[in-house]
């Protein structure tokens, strides 16, 4: 049926039809052919994944034959579903678009190879028949994002620590769109803002898009209470989210270091002894003072002489 023929039916209906004006001045007659069709439930994925697929549907409720089922991305038309043709679905090139004609119906369509040109406002709009054609439409919007192939990525330049020693551990999650949240957890706790670093993102061109790169370093002073289980280790979380489409989780484990420190050259070499040696003489003649120094085998013979000299002097 032709627009002009159809539109000649609605008119004619008009024309011939009383038209009893309620309270508020409303026409009855509106209201009688509004309540003949119903679109009663627009779903549109409120998220949509790059490469993925998504599912439209509309669900009406109409008292007379459909003529009609259409659907618009953006006030384009991409898919009509006619019942009364041999072929019914009819579709309409649109960028961003791709509709699984085999998989799709009066109440659903497929689209499949999602883009971020997918992105939009989606509206199914139901007509009945002849005479009246009582339409309705309703909506929802999708917001199609680009997730990452892979778990977020943990690495740090050791896996064994000390308590006092610094952890330094970085999280990393590539070519999002948007960029991923993320938070590093150690023993299931958040770690402190404090001891946080954020880095800048990175934008690598995609086309005519721009995916990002996100960055989280902790620089943490470990504590002894870190280490308080039976297996004496410690683990790293890191969770990448992308609004309630996309959580995925990266787990390592730091062991401590029980290994014994090594002594350094300078602790070797110079090896200390304490030993007592008078350094005053009182008013008896005697040593009244005693205090510790330092010296090495080298010097013994030293020491010897100035023994043998404060004897010759006061024995």
């Amino acid at each position: 049926m032709t627009s002009r023929v159809r539109f000649f039916h609605v008119a004619v209906v008009f024309l011939i039809l009383p038209i009893d004006h309620g309270e508020g001045g409303e026409s009855r007659i509106y209201h009688h052919y509004k309540d003949q069709l119903v679109v009663q439930e627009v779903h549109v994925p409120t998220y949509g994944i790059s490469g993925k697929h998504a599912v439209l549907s509309c669900f009406y409720a109409s008292k007379s034959p459909i003529y009609s089922v259409k659907w618009y991305k953006n006030g384009l038309e991409f898919y009509s579903y006619l019942p009364s043709l041999p072929k019914p679905i009819i579709i309409h090139e649109l960028e961003g678009v791709h509709v699984d004609v085999l998989r799709s119906s009066s109440q659903s369509v497929h689209l499949r190879n999602l883009t971020l040109s997918s992105t939009g406002r989606y509206r199914c709009e139901v007509s009945g028949e002849a005479p009246i054609f009582a339409t309705d439409s309703s909506y929802g919007d999708m917001l199609v994002i680009v997730v990452p192939n892979l778990p977020p990525v943990i690495s740090t330049s050791r896996r064994r620590y000390r308590p006092g020693d610094i952890l330094d551990v970085n999280c990393t999650t590539e070519n999002t769109k948007p960029s991923a949240n993320l938070t590093v957890y150690l023993n299931q706790r958040p770690v402190d803002d404090s001891s946080v670093v954020r880095y800048p993102l990175t934008n690598i061109s995609q086309g005519f898009e721009f995916l990002h790169t996100t960055r989280l370093g902790v620089r943490y002073q470990i504590k002894e209470r870190d280490f308080e289980n039976s297996r004496e280790e410690m683990t790293v979380k890191c969770a990448a989210s992308i609004y309630d489409a996309y959580y995925k989780v990266a787990e390592v484990s730091i062991k401590r270091d029980k290994r014994a420190r090594k002594k350094s050259r300078k602790d070797v070499s110079q090896r200390k002894i304490e030993i007592e040696a008078p350094l005053e003489k009182s008013d008896r003649g005697f040593l009244s003072s005693i205090s510790p120094v330092y010296y090495s085998p080298t010097s013994s013979v030293l020491y010897v002489l100035y023994a043998v000299i404060l004897v010759v002097l006061y024995g």
